[in-house]
């Protein structure tokens, strides 16, 4: 079913938005790259002969990343 701009369900009240919050979040995955600014990792390889490839990759700015730990 579509919902379209006229539909009144598709908005939410100010009242709604005031009680809006952030949740945090934790992701998993390698390493791939940490500098001042951004995070990258990425959570799939596989190799093709030599060549490594990699997927699921997400970028963090470094401003929200509280920890970076090691799982062994």
């Amino acid at each position: 079913m579509a919902r379209y701009v006229t539909d009144p369900s598709w908005y939410d009240s100010l009242e709604d938005v005031e009680k809006l919050t952030y949740s945090w979040c934790e992701d998993t995955g390698f390493l791939f790259s940490k500098d001042s600014k951004m995070v990258k990792i990425f959570t799939s390889y596989s190799y093709d002969g030599d060549k490594l490839t990699i997927g699921t990759i997400t970028v963090f700015p470094r401003s929200v990343v509280k920890r970076i730990e090691i799982l062994k």
